[in-house]
């Protein structure tokens, strides 16, 4: 029984064919009616409706993974690197394989089926991304069946498993293992897909030799003409990062022979195109692009195609005509991938190329728009944007601030006369300026001392450096950048920091001596010893570190920053204030005095003397890097008092002009009633002073009596007004004359 068992189930498989166990069912099945060494109904019962059902549901649920669009967009074949996004349906069938594969597992040990039944289980596991559990049917497999001819499928799939979950160095070193006893085997299948995996690894690596003689493996051994097709496009992408163009256009070109379909070919020939540009072949480049923009079945991929189409005019220095292109890609395939790509593109030849760093800004700030959710470029145009905003910003500090400097550096005349504003122009009754000399100008103050405008602009200008250096990879303009800092600012903290990277620079530089960088790590470890550069240079230069005595106040500040942590916040500020007063010297002076205003403000809510520390770091410590972080807080809280005193100073003038408003007024007022009363007793006095002799008696005669006086003549009302200048009584006039 057990001779013909062998000799009918140990039948040759592919190790990554889900097929051959059902032809071993089947055979199993006719040996038993041939024999009768079996029922054949409890056979059927126990293997066939078990492992036929788990075995359909399998390859259903895997069929579907496989077809997902964005995987069979990739035209990469069954690539166990890809993501997976398993629908509910196809989890819902590998929990029935999980399910009926376990009871035969349970059932029937001893079965033959049960190094397959273990695979199927672990592939669902993996399909599923539940990594630990694949792992372990796998080891299940490999380790109880080590004569199984799914070893290697499982060994190849538990390196999968260890690269996805994040264990890369086992993944390599159980990939590498396998591929050697995969090349003994002749295992082709297997070598092409842990070729893939040792390869990706080594991309990711950077190691683009090694890289590439995996994906020739892989595309020397790959079961299909779509993985084969798949390993040629790496492998000349490999060529291209190495900057051997010639190789990669004829892998491109392999790529396009090996594909089975339109995608692959089509990815092939772009890809001819671009070498082809790159070898300052651009006629030919142009021609093969338009050949494929022409060709219908590449419709999706036109907005590619004009892309690359920009990119040859860039290449071949014909910027007008790349702009141009770019833009056209913009507006035509607006809300695409391409879209943000002809943005991103723009963008490096603004920055690059051009130098114009705003445009370059204004396009990557466009190119973020227009990304998608899953676009490749959104990082890279968001990365840039980012730089070149800090770009502009820092750039507009450094202005503001030499501006701030050049205010302070430049004499001013401060007894130049002043306009007055309020003169009236008599001739057409509009206000116009007219030099009062007796008003002095009073100059209006920046809001920041000299001593802090210095500070921010060494500060902008050493960030400004390090973006060059570290963001955008201009080491042309960090070094200048650099190099200005240490000239306009020699007493800076910053200027250790801009030495050393120098040095750095010129390490990295092949054309430097090597004695260019020790000089600039000797003049750290001359001029500033204390700094941790000058530390980094002494392990340079190969010098001992510097051997250092216990720094009273750093041990202080230590203690107190442990009474901080502790809520013993008064604590910390006393000795804190030991520092300020008895080591004013120190590094940790300015930190400290910095400290105990921030523990004032944001601890003990005590603004009014976290504003007084702050006042005292910047008036002792202007140049450090402390003071320049409270500036900003300060010269509001000043701006707000000095407003508060202009206000009061601009109501209290208000009022002034107010109050004399007021007096001038009642005084024209007293004026005119003076003047008005004068007339009227004029008046009065001229009617009632005696007439000539001739007139005399005419006069008393028709003069009324004082109890009915005539008309205009003033009343008693006018006479309380008018007091003495009121005229006499006529009987008194009388006996004046007589």
């Amino acid at each position: 029984m057990n001779r013909v068992w062998n000799g009918v189930f140990d039948l040759p498989r592919s190790s990554l064919s889900p097929i051959s166990p059902l032809a071993r069912i089947l055979v199993f099945a006719l040996f038993c009616l041939v024999f009768s060494a079996c029922s054949v109904g409890d056979f059927l019962g126990a293997y066939f409706n078990t492992y036929y059902n788990a075995q359909r549901a399998f390859t259903e649920a895997e069929e579907e993974v496989w077809n997902q669009p964005e995987l069979k967009q990739q035209g990469s074949g069954r690539n166990y690197l890809a993501p997976f996004n398993v629908s509910q349906n196809a989890k819902t069938k590998f929990a029935s394989v999980i399910e009926k594969g376990s009871k035969l597992l349970e059932y029937h040990p001893e079965s033959k089926l049960v190094d397959d039944a273990l695979l199927m289980i672990g592939k669902s596991f993996f399909y599923q991304s539940d990594y630990p559990q694949a792992e372990r049917k796998f080891k299940e497999l490999i380790d109880g069946y080590p004569e199984s001819d799914l070893v290697l499928e499982a060994r190849m799939l538990m390196a999968y498993s260890f690269y996805r979950k994040g264990d890369r160095a086992m993944a390599v070193t159980y990939a590498i293992a396998l591929l050697e006893d995969a090349k003994k085997e002749g295992e082709d299948d297997v070598i092409a897909y842990t070729s893939f995996l040792l390869a990706q690894q080594d991309v990711e690596d950077k190691n683009y030799n090694l890289a590439l003689g995996h994906f020739l493996d892989a595309a020397d051994n790959a079961p299909t003409r779509e993985q084969r097709a798949y390993a040629f496009l790496n492998a000349a992408e490999m060529y291209n990062k190495m900057e051997d163009y010639a190789k990669a256009e004829d892998a491109y070109a392999r790529a396009t022979s090996q594909s089975p379909n339109y995608l692959g070919e089509y990815k092939g020939e772009i890809g001819v195109a671009r070498m082809l540009s790159k070898q300052g072949k651009y006629e030919e480049s142009l021609e093969l692009l338009e050949d494929l923009r022409e060709d219908t079945n590449n419709k999706e991929f036109y907005g590619e195609i004009e892309l690359e189409i920009a990119n040859i005019y860039r290449d071949r220095g014909t910027l007008a005509d790349a702009v141009e292109q770019y833009r056209y890609v913009d507006t035509a395939y607006a809300r695409t991938e391409f879209s943000a790509n002809s943005y991103y593109q723009l963008g490096l030849l603004y920055e690059n190329v051009v130098g114009l760093y705003d445009s370059a800004r204004v396009a990557y700030t466009k190119g973020r728009t227009e990304a998608g959710q899953n676009s490749t470029v959104a990082p890279l145009l968001t990365r840039r944007a980012d730089y070149m905003i800090k770009h502009a910003a820092f750039s507009a500090e450094i202005r503001k601030m030499d501006s701030l400097r050049i205010y302070w550096l430049t004499p001013r005349d401060t007894v130049a006369p002043a306009v007055d504003s309020t003169a009236q122009d008599t001739s057409g009754g509009k206000k116009v300026g007219v030099a009062d000399s007796a008003k002095a100008k009073v100059p209006q103050l920046p809001p920041l001392p000299l001593d802090s405008v210095l500070t921010r602009m060494a500060s902008a200008k050493s960030e400004l450096a390090t973006l060059f250096y570290t963001g955008i990879g201009r080491t042309d303009s960090a070094l200048y950048w650099y190099r200005n800092l240490i000239t306009d600012h020699p007493k800076n903290p910053l200027v250790p920091r801009a030495i050393f990277s120098i040095a750095q620079i010129y390490r990295q530089d092949s054309t430097v001596a090597r004695s260019a960088v020790d000089s600039l790590y000797h003049q750290l470890v001359d001029q500033y010893p204390q700094t941790q550069y000058a530390a980094e240079a002494r392990r340079e230069l190969g010098m001992a570190a510097a051997i250092t005595s216990p720094d009273t106040a750093e041990m202080l500040y230590h203690q107190a920053e442990r009474a901080m942590l502790a809520g013993r916040n008064e604590n910390a500020i006393d000795t804190l204030m030991i520092i300020v007063q008895a080591y004013p010297t120190s590094p940790f002076a300015p930190r400290a005095e910095y400290a105990v205003g921030w523990l004032y403000e944001q601890v003990l809510e005590q603004p009014d003397s976290a504003i007084a520390n702050y006042q005292r770091l910047r008036a002792k410590h202007p140049s450090s890097t402390y003071a320049a972080s409270v500036q900003p807080k300060l010269v509001e809280v000043e701006m707000k008092i000095k407003a508060a005193a202009d206000s009061a100073a601009r109501k209290a003038a208000a009022d002034s002009v107010a109050l004399n408003a007021v007096r001038d007024s009642v005084a024209h007022k007293g004026v005119r009633d003076s003047v008005d009363h004068r007339a009227v007793a004029d008046s009065a006095g001229r009617k009632q002073v005696a007439p000539p002799d001739s007139l005399q008696d005419q006069v008393i005669e028709d003069e009324p009596p004082p109890s009915a006086p005539t008309e205009g003549a003033p009343t008693d009302a006018d006479s309380t007004e008018i007091g003495r200048r009121r005229p006499p009584p006529p009987n008194q006039e009388r006996r004046n004359l007589e």
